[in-house]
């Protein structure tokens, strides 16, 4: 895990390690055949989203790895997965609404804004690159609010401040 972090400018884990490249877009060669992508594949495919969730159980993951190893490292990038979703990516956007800065408006026709609410975060394009409604565009794959964020959040985060 720590050396496939190290490829990203901003730590985080890659959506995703293939087997060659299964699909017609951009995918980051690794060993032999292997592949990676940070961001889902975004072609022949209807529904793609943010990696929010999956950062996230990430992070609860490598908690549970630095609680059970004795491993600082491992919580140092855990905490990084989290940093993310908070901001530290390449819009500099916090994907929590009320907190920090820059927030995306949300895809949230029917409830409106919802403190503390997480969206489905940054996607990718085909190239692997990175993607944000920032425009106000209500874009459902990077804007919408989704349950499994905020659990996912708030599971992380007991996991690394467990003493």
């Amino acid at each position: 895990m720590l050396p496939m972090t190290s490829r990203s400018a901003y730590r985080i884990m890659p959506f995703g390690v293939f087997f060659g490249s299964p699909t017609k877009e951009h995918y980051r060669p690794l060993a032999g055949e292997l592949t990676y992508r940070y961001f889902l594949p975004v072609r022949q495919r209807s529904w793609w989203l943010g990696t929010t969730s999956h950062l996230e159980c990430y992070a609860a993951l490598l908690g549970e790895a630095a609680h059970t190893f004795g491993n600082r490292a491992y919580r140092d990038l855990a905490y990084r997965q989290l940093e993310w979703v908070m901001g530290a990516n390449p819009f500099g956007a916090c994907l929590m609404t009320g907190e920090g800065m820059r927030n995306p408006y949300p895809h949230s026709r029917y409830v409106g804004l919802i403190i503390g609410g997480i969206m489905n975060g940054i996607a990718g394009n085909v190239d692997d690159e990175p993607v944000l409604d920032m425009e106000y565009g209500f874009d459902w794959r990077t804007t919408e609010y989704w349950s499994p964020h905020n659990a996912f959040y708030l599971w992380a985060n007991s996991v690394l401040e467990r003493r």
